[in-house]
C-alpha cells in the first residue's frame, strides 16, 4: 500500500512539472502573441505582436503615434505630415514619390502642370477655355472673344487705339515711365524711336531707326524693334503700336487707318512662328538660336533645360532631377532646373518652351 501511494505521489509531482501548452487561439480583441493572449492596443504590441512605440509616441487604433497631430495630418515616423502633399509620405506613411514626381492629393504624380493642364510659355495653362493659349499654346484670341473647347469664339473687337504706320514709323508720345513703354515688348514714339525697357530696369531705353529701318513689330523675336520700312503693329492685337501717355506731339492721324480685324482671327496670323522649326528636332533644339543662347529655354514636358554656354556653338542639356523642373531663375536670369512649380520669364521677353515640336 505504501509503493502504491509512493507511485502516485511521483506521478502528480511530474504532472505539475510539465510546461504550460502555448496558446494558439484567442478570444477577440486579443491575439496570441508568444504564446499569450494579449492586446494589439499596446505600447509593446501596436498593431501587431513584437512592434513596441518608441518614446514619446503611444498606441492609438494599432498605430504609433505622436499625441496631438493637428487636424489633418498624421504621425508617420514619429513626425506629424500632411500625407496629401508630403512626397515621402504621399497618401499614407512610407510611400515614396520618385524625383520626377510631386505628391498632390495624396498621390504620386508628374512633375510640371496639374492634370489637364500644359506648360505655355506663360505658365500652365488650360488649352479648352484660356484666351491666351487656346487650342495650343500661345494661340490667343482676339479683344471681345473667348475660348471654347480650345477654340476661339465671338467677334473680334478692333483695336481702335493701334494704327498702321504709312511708312514714317509716327506712332504715339514719348514714354517717360515702363508701364507706358509696354516695358521689355516697347513701342514707337511720335519721333519715330523704338521705346522700351530693359528686363529688369526701371528706367525707358530709346534706340533711333538708322536709314531705311522704322519702329515696327518684329515678329521673330515678338517685340517692337527697328525694322525694314513700312513697319507695322503687331498683328494679334495684343500690343498697341503707340506708346501710351508720355510726353510729345500727338501723331499725326493723316493717312493712318484702324487696324482692319474684322473677319481675321489673331491666331490664323500667328499659329506658325518664324523660328519654330529652326535647328530644331522632336528631341530639342540643334542649334544656340534654337535654345536661345545662354538664357536657354526648357523641353516641353518641362525636366529638361536647353542651352549654350557663352563662346560655344553646341547645345548643351540639364536634366532636372529631384523634384526640379525647368524654369525662370530670377536670381541668374536665364533658364535653369529650378523648385516645382515652373514658371516663365516675368517680363516676357524670353519664351520658356524651346521653338519647334
Amino acid at each position: 500500500m505504501r509503493s502504491l501511494l509512493l507511485s502516485l505521489g511521483a506521478v502528480v509531482a511530474l504532472a505539475s512539472c510539465s510546461p504550460t501548452p502555448a496558446v494558439t487561439t484567442c478570444t477577440a480583441p486579443l491575439s496570441a502573441c508568444a504564446g499569450n493572449c494579449v492586446s494589439l492596443s499596446t505600447n509593446s504590441n501596436c498593431g501587431a505582436c513584437g512592434v513596441t512605440c518608441p518614446t514619446g509616441q503611444s498606441c492609438t487604433s494599432g498605430k504609433c503615434i505622436v499625441p496631438g497631430c493637428p487636424t489633418g495630418q498624421t504621425s508617420c515616423s514619429g513626425k506629424c505630415t500632411n500625407t496629401s502633399s508630403d512626397g515621402s509620405n504621399c497618401g499614407k506613411c512610407g510611400v515614396k514619390c520618385t524625383a520626377m514626381q510631386t505628391c498632390s492629393g495624396g498621390t504620386c504624380m508628374a512633375a510640371g502642370c496639374p492634370a489637364g493642364q500644359m506648360m505655355c510659355n506663360s505658365g500652365c495653362s488650360d488649352l479648352t477655355s484660356d484666351t491666351a493659349n487656346c487650342g495650343s499654346c500661345d494661340n490667343a484670341c482676339a479683344a471681345g472673344q473667348t475660348c471654347t473647347a480650345s477654340a476661339c469664339t465671338g467677334t473680334p473687337t478692333p483695336d481702335m487705339t493701334m494704327m498702321m504706320s504709312t511708312g514714317d514709323g509716327g506712332a504715339g508720345g514719348i514714354p517717360t515711365t515702363c508701364a507706358e513703354a509696354n516695358s521689355s515688348i516697347g513701342c514707337c514714339g511720335s519721333d519715330g524711336k523704338e521705346y522700351y525697357c530693359k528686363t529688369g530696369a526701371t528706367t525707358v531705353s530709346a534706340s533711333t531707326c538708322t536709314a531705311g529701318n522704322v519702329c515696327g513689330w518684329n515678329a521673330t523675336k515678338g517685340y517692337y524693334a527697328c525694322v525694314p520700312a513700312p513697319g507695322g503693329a503687331d498683328p494679334s492685337g495684343m500690343n498697341p503700336m503707340a506708346c501710351v501717355g508720355g510726353t510729345g506731339t500727338p501723331p499725326d492721324m493723316t493717312g493712318m487707318k484702324p487696324v482692319d480685324m474684322a473677319g481675321t482671327k489673331p491666331a490664323d496670323m500667328a499659329g506658325t512662328k518664324p523660328a519654330d522649326m529652326t535647328g530644331m528636332t522632336s528631341t530639342g533644339p540643334m542649334t544656340c538660336t534654337g535654345a536661345n543662347g545662354t538664357i536657354g529655354c526648357c523641353s516641353a514636358d518641362g525636366l529638361t533645360e536647353y542651352y549654350c554656354k557663352t563662346g560655344t556653338t553646341t547645345v548643351a542639356t540639364s536634366a532636372c532631377t529631384g523634384g526640379k523642373v525647368c524654369g525662370w531663375n530670377a536670381t541668374k536670369m536665364y533658364y535653369s532646373c529650378v523648385t516645382a512649380p515652373a514658371t516663365a520669364d516675368p517680363s516676357g521677353t524670353n519664351p520658356i518652351l524651346c521653338p519647334g515640336p
